[in-house]
């Protein structure tokens, strides 16, 4: 399909750069590559007034403000639900027109049309198409930030189909600089560990997935595609809106599968975002959407514009947890200040568990423990669990005692949720008080923990030493040390200055592909690793050891200079074109700059790309 197949004129001028983006997305497939046996099975013609084309890991997009214009005929569509999935082939025209599935239809007035031939071809990509309808024969009030509910579409993934093609296949020495790099054989393992040992200890595990914004990587998460794991929940927390929208279609299919899955908005909840998680509500399960909540007018301004919103209903069931400060100091309310009380009974008081009418639940009460990356011992990680399990069963007094069973009481902070792997083999003298504190919650209380970059880790974690680091893996249990961290990022040496007091080399990614958070057990922004270009030596900075290795010393925008820490005599001399490997300070950021992850396998080699990951963007 050419852009010269297309009327632009039938586009609004948003969307005529798009264009581009419509063709490699949804290219006609090539005669020999036509399925055998498959022919179209049937039209099916999709119209908006308003589009909003959101392309899903290269296989989809989304269109919103479907309106029939024959209100009588509405109801033929009301089997079809908020979300229509198709596949086929795309192509677009213009005029009057009617949407048609399952024999069923009514006409609506259309400026664009997007139309599919159904096809039982699964490599075509697939259709969100989220449908407004008039129901009892009155319009629906469209709400002025109705556009919010697919703000993720603004922000569309790369061709994935594309994106393989290009890397697949390729040797690391091969691949433009900068890039990012996963381990797919360590981010199993460190998933794996962190669920057995929830499962060990009977806790349950809600996976944050900000650190890496990949679907892939959120299944991991939650045990799929992992053996030794067990039957798991699909429970997860996301910071931004665009992570809930990317994620709500797998939660979608988790829940038709008759799995428990569901999405907790793990920031306090601006105003501005209620349209949005109206939008993902409507779509899941009641009791699918949850939100934090630490401040009483908060809490009243997000009930009202909840509760006022016009495609809300009570039905759906928007979760609360009331987020606890155990130390942090950042978000969260303290259970000994004056307004903790009145915040509790609040949200109560809009409850609508036990068949009251009510638009929320109090599902019950969070921490994080952000301040455990300050510690540096398993002692230090062990006290964080204590003091975030002690801190949340304090604020179960300020609800009443025959409305507190079964409230989930979640901790976390991935160096306090990993050090639990050391709470069946360690000799701290805090483990048998943890074994009591939980046995006690647990009796009363769904106890879980959360983390986020614990897949991926990074040199803030390992400085952090929250479980030891050279004991043998085992179910349950992984090291924590450097051979651990799953990502990397894949730089080319551009320069060299081994005049300089101390060894330097110029390479090709700065602060905005590594970032530029410190880390405290050494001074730089990065270790350069042992693989590649620095493999003559395998000499590797230890901030515990010798302290000799190249680091990333300093930083600008789009360039980092190495420098040679340690005895000069013992310098692994780099070359110009030279390609090293970095373990970033902090993965998170460190990803952010990248829309997609390549990935390998230290299983299968670790040295040549295996698959693609894409990266949601945006918030």
């Amino acid at each position: 399909m050419s852009a010269n197949n297309l009327n632009t004129k039938l586009l609004p001028p948003a969307y005529h750069k798009a264009l581009p983006l419509i063709q490699l997305i949804a290219p006609s497939p090539p005669a020999n590559q036509q399925p055998q046996g498959i022919t179209p099975s049937k039209l099916v013609t999709i119209a908006t007034t308003r589009p909003n084309i959101h392309f899903r890991h290269g296989r989809g997009l989304a269109v919103t403000q479907i309106q029939p214009t024959d209100r009588q005929s509405s109801k033929t569509l009301e089997s079809v639900g908020g979300i229509v999935h198709l596949r086929g082939r795309l192509r677009i025209s213009g005029g009057k027109h009617h949407l048609a599935r399952d024999g069923k239809g009514v006409h609506i007035q259309a400026n664009l049309l997007l139309e599919l031939d159904i096809t039982a071809k699964k490599e075509l990509l697939s259709l969100f198409a989220s449908i407004k309808l008039w129901k009892n024969n009155k319009p629906t009030p469209t709400h002025t930030a109705d556009y919010l509910s697919t703000m993720a579409a603004n922000y569309p993934l790369s061709d994935l189909a594309s994106l393989k093609e290009q890397f697949v296949g390729r040797k690391l020495n091969e691949l433009p600089t900068p890039s990012i790099v996963l381990d797919r054989s360590l981010v199993k393992k460190n998933c794996a560990a962190m669920l057995q040992i929830c499962t060990k200890l009977g806790l349950g595990f809600r996976a944050h997935v900000k650190s890496h914004k990949t679907l892939e990587l959120s299944r991991l998460m939650v045990g799929d595609g992992l053996q030794d794991t067990g039957e798991q929940k699909a429970l997860f927390i996301v910071s931004t809106v665009a992570e809930a929208e990317n994620l709500a279609p797998y939660v979608q299919q988790c829940q038709e599968k008759g799995r428990e899955a569901s999405i907790l908005y793990g920031v306090p909840v601006p105003q501005g975002a209620v349209s949005r998680l109206v939008a993902l509500a409507n779509r899941l399960a009641p009791g699918s959407i949850n939100v934090i909540i630490d401040n009483a007018d908060a809490f009243a301004r997000f009930h009202d514009n909840l509760t006022a919103h016009a495609d809300f209903s009570n039905s759906k069931k928007i979760g609360v947890f009331v987020k606890i400060d155990t130390g942090y100091h950042r978000a969260g309310i303290t259970t000994s200040s004056p307004k903790f009380g009145p915040l509790v009974a609040a949200i109560l008081a809009k409850d609508g568990t036990n068949g009251r009418d009510g638009s929320i639940v109090l599902r019950g009460f969070y921490s994080h423990f952000g301040h455990s990356y300050a510690g540096s011992s398993e002692d230090d990680a062990a006290s964080g669990l204590i003091d975030e399990l002690v801190g949340l069963e304090q604020a179960t007094h300020a609800v009443p005692e025959s409305a507190r069973k079964g409230l989930i009481l979640s901790i976390g902070a991935t160096p306090t949720a990993t050090a639990a792997q050391n709470m069946l083999s360690s000799s701290s003298p805090r483990v048998d008080e943890f074994h009591a504190v939980l046995a006690r919650l647990k009796e009363q209380y769904t106890v879980e923990l959360h983390a986020g970059v614990y897949p991926l880790l990074d040199c803030q974690q390992i400085a952090t030493h929250a479980r030891p680091s050279s004991s043998e893996a085992r179910d349950g249990f992984q090291p924590l040390n450097k051979d651990s961290i799953a990502i990397r990022l894949l730089v080319e040496v551009t320069s060299i200055y081994p005049e300089r007091e101390k060894p330097e080399a110029l390479v090709s990614a700065g602060s905005l592909a590594m970032g530029r958070e410190p880390c405290k057990s050494y001074p730089g922004w990065g270790i350069v690793t042992d693989s590649l270009g620095n493999a003559k030596t395998k000499s590797v900075y230890d901030e515990r050891g010798e302290k000799t290795g190249w680091v990333v010393g300093k930083i600008s925008q789009e360039h980092g200079i190495l420098t040679w820490e340690g005895d000069k005599s013992k310098c692994n001399e780099l070359a110009i074109g030279d390609k090293v490997e970095i373990w970033p300070n902090h993965a998170c950021v460190a990803g952010a700059g990248f829309g997609w992850y390549l990935v390998v396998d230290s299983e299968l080699g670790g040295d040549e790309i295996v698959d693609v990951w894409p990266r949601w963007r945006g918030w």
